[in-house]
Protein backbone atom coordinates (compact mmCIF):
# COMPACT_ATOMS: atom_id res chain seq x y z
CA UNK A 1 0.00 0.00 0.00
CA UNK A 2 1.34 3.32 -1.60
CA UNK A 3 1.53 6.06 2.02
CA UNK A 4 2.65 9.73 1.59
CA UNK A 5 6.01 10.32 3.27
CA UNK A 6 5.71 10.62 7.16
CA UNK A 7 1.81 8.42 6.88
CA UNK A 8 3.16 5.32 8.55
CA UNK A 9 5.28 7.05 11.22
CA UNK A 10 2.44 9.26 12.21
CA UNK A 11 0.51 6.01 12.32
CA UNK A 12 2.32 4.45 14.73
CA UNK A 13 3.11 7.57 16.63
CA UNK A 14 -0.73 8.03 17.25
CA UNK A 15 -1.04 4.77 18.64
CA UNK A 16 1.83 4.63 20.75
CA UNK A 17 0.13 8.13 21.97
CA UNK A 18 -2.85 6.80 22.36
CA UNK A 19 -2.02 3.39 24.34
CA UNK A 20 0.04 5.94 26.53
CA UNK A 21 -3.07 8.11 27.13
CA UNK A 22 -5.24 5.52 28.09
CA UNK A 23 -3.14 3.34 30.76
CA UNK A 24 -1.43 6.60 32.16
CA UNK A 25 2.01 5.25 30.99
CA UNK A 26 5.24 7.15 29.09
CA UNK A 27 5.36 6.87 25.68
CA UNK A 28 8.60 5.16 25.92
CA UNK A 29 6.99 2.34 27.92
CA UNK A 30 3.88 2.42 25.34
CA UNK A 31 6.25 1.22 23.07
CA UNK A 32 6.51 -2.30 24.25
CA UNK A 33 2.62 -3.00 23.33
CA UNK A 34 3.66 -2.31 19.56
CA UNK A 35 5.26 -5.51 17.97
CA UNK A 36 5.09 -7.01 14.73
CA UNK A 37 1.31 -7.71 14.87
CA UNK A 38 -0.14 -5.04 15.78
CA UNK A 39 1.95 -2.73 13.11
CA UNK A 40 0.18 -5.27 10.46
CA UNK A 41 -3.30 -4.51 12.17
CA UNK A 42 -2.94 -0.93 12.11
CA UNK A 43 -1.46 -1.19 8.63
CA UNK A 44 -5.02 -3.09 7.76
CA UNK A 45 -7.32 -0.87 9.76
CA UNK A 46 -5.83 2.01 7.91
CA UNK A 47 -6.08 0.83 4.39
CA UNK A 48 -9.61 -0.50 5.36
CA UNK A 49 -10.18 3.24 6.05
CA UNK A 50 -8.54 4.56 2.97
CA UNK A 51 -10.50 2.00 1.23
CA UNK A 52 -13.83 3.09 2.14
CA UNK A 53 -13.29 6.92 1.99
CA UNK A 54 -12.35 5.81 -2.06
CA UNK A 55 -15.36 3.65 -2.70
CA UNK A 56 -17.40 6.77 -1.24
CA UNK A 57 -15.43 9.32 -2.91
CA UNK A 58 -16.01 6.80 -6.56
CA UNK A 59 -20.13 7.86 -6.19
CA UNK A 60 -19.32 11.42 -6.53
CA UNK A 61 -21.21 12.69 -9.39
CA UNK A 62 -18.85 15.26 -11.46
CA UNK A 63 -18.67 18.74 -10.75
CA UNK A 64 -19.83 20.98 -13.85
CA UNK A 65 -17.25 23.96 -13.93
CA UNK A 66 -18.59 26.41 -15.96
CA UNK A 67 -18.05 30.30 -16.58
CA UNK A 68 -15.80 31.72 -13.82
CA UNK A 69 -16.12 28.71 -11.86
CA UNK A 70 -13.89 27.15 -14.09
CA UNK A 71 -10.78 28.77 -12.11
CA UNK A 72 -12.46 28.52 -8.97
CA UNK A 73 -10.72 24.92 -7.72
CA UNK A 74 -7.96 25.76 -9.11
CA UNK A 75 -6.91 29.35 -7.50
CA UNK A 76 -8.81 28.18 -4.15
CA UNK A 77 -6.11 25.15 -4.07
CA UNK A 78 -3.31 26.60 -5.34
CA UNK A 79 -3.62 28.92 -2.49
CA UNK A 80 -4.00 26.64 0.05
CA UNK A 81 -0.89 25.19 -1.48
CA UNK A 82 1.30 27.96 -1.27
CA UNK A 83 0.11 28.14 2.13
CA UNK A 84 1.72 25.10 2.92
CA UNK A 85 4.88 25.82 1.40
CA UNK A 86 5.22 29.22 3.39
CA UNK A 87 4.45 26.89 6.29
CA UNK A 88 6.82 24.14 5.81
CA UNK A 89 4.32 21.57 4.98
CA UNK A 90 5.61 19.63 1.57
CA UNK A 91 3.24 17.05 1.71
CA UNK A 92 -0.30 19.15 1.82
CA UNK A 93 1.48 21.44 -0.62
CA UNK A 94 2.18 18.08 -2.83
CA UNK A 95 -0.90 16.90 -2.23
CA UNK A 96 -2.67 20.00 -3.13
CA UNK A 97 -0.42 20.56 -6.42
CA UNK A 98 -1.40 16.82 -7.61
CA UNK A 99 -4.68 17.64 -7.52
CA UNK A 100 -4.19 20.69 -9.44
CA UNK A 101 -2.79 19.44 -11.91
CA UNK A 102 -5.39 16.60 -11.83
CA UNK A 103 -7.93 19.04 -12.22
CA UNK A 104 -5.98 21.21 -14.97
CA UNK A 105 -5.65 17.86 -17.07
CA UNK A 106 -9.49 16.81 -17.03
CA UNK A 107 -10.56 20.49 -17.85
CA UNK A 108 -8.17 20.23 -21.22
CA UNK A 109 -9.42 17.11 -22.04
CA UNK A 110 -13.25 18.45 -22.03
CA UNK A 111 -15.43 20.21 -24.31
CA UNK A 112 -17.70 20.57 -21.36
CA UNK A 113 -15.58 21.43 -18.34
CA UNK A 114 -16.19 18.70 -15.68
CA UNK A 115 -14.25 17.73 -12.48
CA UNK A 116 -14.63 14.34 -10.68
CA UNK A 117 -16.29 14.65 -7.82
CA UNK A 118 -14.16 13.08 -5.86
CA UNK A 119 -11.13 14.69 -6.97
CA UNK A 120 -12.57 17.81 -5.82
CA UNK A 121 -13.70 16.67 -2.43
CA UNK A 122 -10.22 15.54 -1.69
CA UNK A 123 -9.11 18.83 -2.91
CA UNK A 124 -11.32 20.47 -0.21
CA UNK A 125 -10.69 18.04 2.60
CA UNK A 126 -6.48 19.24 1.78
CA UNK A 127 -7.18 22.91 1.90
CA UNK A 128 -9.43 22.95 4.67
CA UNK A 129 -6.23 21.98 6.77
CA UNK A 130 -4.72 25.20 5.80
CA UNK A 131 -8.30 27.10 6.98
CA UNK A 132 -8.36 25.43 10.23
CA UNK A 133 -4.15 26.56 10.01
CA UNK A 134 -4.43 29.64 9.63
CA UNK A 135 -7.45 30.43 12.08
CA UNK A 136 -5.73 28.46 14.44
CA UNK A 137 -2.43 30.31 14.58
CA UNK A 138 -0.58 28.07 13.76
CA UNK A 139 0.06 28.99 9.87
CA UNK A 140 0.93 32.32 8.62
CA UNK A 141 0.48 33.78 5.24
CA UNK A 142 0.67 37.51 6.05
CA UNK A 143 4.16 39.03 5.52
CA UNK A 144 3.77 42.56 5.43
CA UNK A 145 1.29 44.95 7.44
CA UNK A 146 -0.46 46.46 4.21
CA UNK A 147 -1.68 42.58 3.38
CA UNK A 148 -4.64 41.06 4.80
CA UNK A 149 -4.70 39.34 7.70
CA UNK A 150 -4.59 35.67 8.22
CA UNK A 151 -7.72 35.44 9.47
CA UNK A 152 -8.83 37.86 6.24
CA UNK A 153 -7.44 35.24 4.17
CA UNK A 154 -8.75 31.82 5.93
CA UNK A 155 -12.23 33.59 5.48
CA UNK A 156 -11.76 34.16 2.07
CA UNK A 157 -10.37 31.22 1.27
CA UNK A 158 -13.22 29.22 3.16
CA UNK A 159 -15.97 30.56 1.54
CA UNK A 160 -13.76 30.19 -2.11
CA UNK A 161 -14.09 26.38 -0.90
CA UNK A 162 -17.95 26.82 0.60
CA UNK A 163 -18.54 28.16 -3.26
CA UNK A 164 -17.26 24.85 -4.79
CA UNK A 165 -18.55 22.68 -2.11
CA UNK A 166 -22.23 24.33 -3.31
CA UNK A 167 -21.41 23.70 -7.26
CA UNK A 168 -20.84 20.45 -6.01
CA UNK A 169 -24.57 19.91 -4.64
CA UNK A 170 -26.13 21.69 -7.47
CA UNK A 171 -28.23 20.07 -9.98
CA UNK A 172 -25.80 19.12 -13.01
CA UNK A 173 -26.92 20.88 -16.45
Amino acid sequence: MPLKPGAARDMLRAHVDNVSEQLGIHRRSALKYLDDSTAATLARSYFRTLQEGRAHDDTLPPLPLDGPNVGLPISAFAVAAHTAVMNDDPDNAADLCDTIMQLGMTLRGEAVPTASGALVQDGLRKADLTVRNLRAGTWSLSLWELSPTNTEIADRLQADLDAIDALSRREPW
